[in-house]
């Protein structure tokens, strides 16, 4: 399953809820890649740890697993 990452220079999601965020980290082969919660009208990315949040470079939805 291929992920969509999407730029947040492009744009940012346009609803409230958890996306994948993701974000460059020392290792190149091995990026933060986490869940976060995005509120638009709000101060925007909400996750843990913060330190992360500055970093954060891509987002790509997060659709529940399909049923089998």
């Amino acid at each position: 399953m291929a992920i969509d990452w999407i730029p947040i220079k492009d744009r940012l999601p346009e609803e409230d809820g958890k996306y994948l965020i993701h974000a460059p980290s020392a290792d190149k082969e091995k990026p933060f890649i986490t869940v976060a919660w995005y509120e638009p009208d709000l101060p925007g990315w909400s996750m843990l740890p913060e330190c992360w949040l500055k970093a954060i470079t891509h987002w790509a939805a997060l659709d529940p697993p399909k049923k089998e």
